[in-house]
């Protein structure tokens, strides 16, 4: 009766040990994804975003403005079904050059994993049937 105590008590502690170890190893991984809502009205585009992603003020105020962690999906939605593409002023954040094609309606990215912490990347927005774009930032968190 003592080893089938023993038993079951050393297989409950691997069982714990197991779970805590999942726990920490998956802590801080998940990440919630950006959205980033585009409205067009003619060649103009909105920029909004319901949450910046930003701790410390890294946007100041910029409502085009999001701080993304690398390895972070990031979503463009556009609801009028546009066709539209990125252009980054000094490369791209964006693993595989995602948003370098038109795209129509939305557009989702992942952040490179080798970016530094506090980089920032300005870009713009071009409509397939539009000349000039508009400007939103991606800070790296």
């Amino acid at each position: 009766m003592k080893n089938n105590l023993t038993s079951i008590k050393s297989k409950r502690f691997s069982s714990i040990l197991l779970l805590a170890f999942f726990l920490l190893a998956f802590t801080g991984l998940v990440q919630a994804d950006a959205y980033i809502q585009l409205d067009v009205v003619g060649c103009d585009v909105e920029v909004s975003v319901s949450d910046s992603g930003c701790d410390n003020g890294e946007c100041s105020g910029d409502l085009a403005c999001i701080c993304a962690s690398r390895g972070e999906h990031i979503h463009w939605n556009e609801s009028g079904n546009n066709s539209f593409k990125f252009k980054f002023d000094s490369g791209s954040p964006l693993k595989n050059n995602c948003g370098k094609n038109f795209k129509k309606g939305k557009q989702k990215c992942v952040v490179k994993e080798d970016l530094s912490s506090g980089d920032s990347y300005s870009y713009e927005i071009y409509l397939k049937q539009c000349d000039d774009g508009t400007d939103p930032r991606i800070v790296i968190k």
